[in-house]
This record gives C-alpha cells, structure tokens and sequence, in this order.
C-alpha cells in the first residue's frame, strides 16, 4: 500500500460539517478513511488522495479543503447577507464556498434542512449577519 501523508492544518470540509481522519493508506481510489459528524451523528466517509468524496465530481459538500479563505468560519445556515457587484444585498442562509472560493447561499432564503435538493446560489460577497 502507498503511504500517503495528509496534513489535515488549516484544511475542512467544503460543507463545514466536523469531520476526523482515521487512516491514510488504506489503498484502492478511496485510500483515506475517516467520519464526518451529520445529522448528530458520526458517518463512514472516504476520499481519494487529492481529497475529493467522490471521483468524478465537480464539487461536493464532503471534499476536503484548504480553509485559508475569508469564509472559513463560516458554518452551513449561518445567517448571511450576500450581494453581487452590481445589486442589492439579500438576506440568505450560508451554503458552502465553491471550488474557486466563492461564497454559495441556500436560494430564497432556504437552510440545508428546508432545501432538499441544495439549491443554491454564487455570490460575489458575503457577509456574517449580525443580529441587532
């Protein structure tokens, strides 16, 4: 088996869900083995070696990222306001940063409890909603 070495500093899940490493030389396209905190509970994840839940996506909630972003604090239905260059501000619930870093928000002001099927948005910006 190949020993692979993942250095888990500064990286999460592009979903913000909490998430442990377990093993990093299991073999096979999924070599990494760990759990991601869900729905209350612990779940078996794997992930290849360049950190991606599944082979041929694009993107997923579950990839492994690098959280040196302005939005790494920021967890799934965090109350934000989003705009883009040109428009008014809306207020939404967090979704997740996409792979080039953009902001994302659950549409119509929807959380990820609400919104069965992830429907979301891009945003050009995004801040933390702060109650008054």
């Amino acid at each position: 088996m190949e020993n692979n070495v993942v250095e888990l500093k500064n990286k999460k899940l592009r979903g913000g869900f909490p998430f442990k490493i377990y093993a990093t030389d299991c073999g096979g396209d999924f070599p990494i083995h760990g759990a991601i905190f869900d729905g209350g509970v612990w779940r078996i994840a794997t992930w290849t070696n360049d950190l991606k839940a599944y082979r041929d996506s694009v993107d997923s909630d579950l990839d492994i990222i690098d959280v040196n972003n302005k939005y790494e604090d920021f967890k799934i239905d965090d109350k934000v306001i989003v705009w883009n260059h040109d428009s008014n501000t809306y207020k939404r619930y967090f979704a997740g940063i996409n792979s080039d870093g953009k902001p994302l928000a659950f549409m119509h002001g929807s959380t990820s409890w609400s919104n069965a099927d992830s429907t979301y948005i891009e945003w050009d910006y995004c801040e933390r909603w702060v109650d008054e």
